[in-house]
């Protein structure tokens, strides 16, 4: 009996960090399909050569064009500091590359003074626009999320899945002692704060979950409507995710940390100052501060997780 050939993927590797490392791991674990590193490209040469060395890569090229113009790279793993994610994403794409971009996907970019609604609308401005690029491309846009594949998310997925119900409520919790990468620690490298760079986590494993759950119950994708920060107290943002088809409406919420165990408006600060905020299941959000979309939106068929791909640091020393 002939065995028959497993597909494969060939990836360029774009950084030679801490989180290509995770990167180059988790292609070991993939399933079903032969993953190939045909190159490797960093800053600092000396960098990718190791990093090529170690991880079994076919070539270190000179820079991101060359990793583009590589007729043997299908995919491009952009392993690189957040405010270079759009940029590069937009150059792979327009390259007839499949793009995977490590998290966050785009952020605002700027003064840390900067009215926060501004920033929202650029970083919306911005993701949509590398949405917009993959798709006219028809190429696929990968974002490496890996909570997702987190042995307790999967379980969860599963547990709902037999129970045969919605999700009605959310609750995630990223506890960290803060970024190792010093380009994450300003505004205009990093993106934004720690609802970005760490909530990040718990709220894609939430979009996962809903997202799965209109696959099943509805054959489509259950889209968020918006996310309306609750809370007064910005030093800790209260984000809750308002998801919608076209009637009803479910929030969920997202607990963030104040080490100093402040109370924020509306909320109750328990021990160790976790802010906790009451669900809601209407059609109408009613009292609330400020309505707004969320920055990831993902589209069916559009924006995939890619498979198996570890992820979860701060991209220190790419």
């Amino acid at each position: 009996m002939v065995e028959r050939e497993r597909p494969r993927v060939r990836v360029g590797i774009v950084g030679a960090g801490f989180v290509a490392r995770l990167h180059a791991e988790g292609y070991r674990h993939v399933h079903g399909v032969t993953v190939d590193l045909r190159a490797v490209t960093a800053v600092r040469p000396e960098r990718a050569r190791a990093f090529a060395a170690e991880a079994g890569a076919a070539a270190v090229v000179s820079d991101f064009r060359a990793i583009l113009d590589n007729s043997e790279v299908d995919v491009v793993d952009l392993c690189v500091p957040s405010h270079l994610h759009a940029a590069m994403a937009l150059d792979a794409a327009a390259a007839g590359k499949h793009v995977i971009v490590e998290k966050p996907l785009t952020g605002f970019f700027g003064d840390a003074r900067t009215p926060r609604l501004a920033m929202l609308e650029s970083a919306l401005a911005s993701a949509d626009q590398v949405i917009r690029a993959c798709r006219t491309a028809g190429v696929r846009l990968c974002y490496g999320e890996n909570w997702v594949y987190a042995p307790p998310v999967q379980k969860a997925r599963r547990l709902v899945t037999a129970a045969g119900g919605p999700i009605l409520r959310i609750v995630g919790e990223e506890s960290h002692s803060g970024t190792h990468a010093p380009i994450n620690k300003r505004w205009e490298t990093g993106g934004g704060g720690s609802l970005i760079g760490k909530g990040c986590h718990p709220l894609g494993a939430a979009l996962f979950l809903k997202a799965d759950e209109g696959r099943r119950l509805h054959g489509a994708v259950v889209h968020e409507v918006s996310l309306i920060s609750a809370g007064r107290c910005p030093a800790v943002p209260q984000p809750r995710v308002r998801w919608g088809r076209r009637r009803a409406a479910q929030e969920s919420v997202l607990e963030q940390h104040d080490p100093l165990g402040r109370s924020c408006g509306g909320g109750r600060a328990d021990r160790g100052g976790v802010q906790r905020q009451r669900d809601v299941h209407r059609g109408d959000v009613g009292d609330v501060h400020q309505r707004q979309r969320l920055a990831a939106r993902h589209l069916p068929g559009q924006v995939h997780p890619p498979s198996q791909v570890g992820t979860g640091g701060s991209p220190a020393e790419r």
